[in-house]
């Protein structure tokens, strides 16, 4: 009810109601987790671990690709010929 004050939600027969329906299903919930095995404190901890977790990325790199992003010349540039050092010679086969 406290969350409920705050949000906004009025004081009334029904958001009492509710907020009592919502407890109870919450307690079971948590109730049916918890055992002398994995006490509250593990259950929480295994939530947060969940929640923070790493998680695949879905969106997909880059951005728009725009003509001006885009460099226009020739498909193949023309090899330049290689100029060897002095006393280098090539070796023949």
């Amino acid at each position: 009810m406290f969350i409920q004050r705050r949000v906004g939600i009025g004081l009334d027969f029904f958001s009492v109601a509710w907020a009592l329906l919502l407890t109870v299903a919450i307690t079971r919930f948590i109730g049916q987790r918890i055992d002398y095995e994995r006490p509250l404190g593990q259950v929480l901890e295994l939530f947060r671990h969940e929640i923070t977790g790493p998680r695949v990325r879905t969106a997909a790199g880059g951005g728009p690709v725009r003509s001006g992003h885009v460099r226009v010349g020739p498909a193949v540039r023309p090899r330049k010929a290689r100029k060897h050092g002095k006393g280098r010679s090539r070796a023949t086969s």
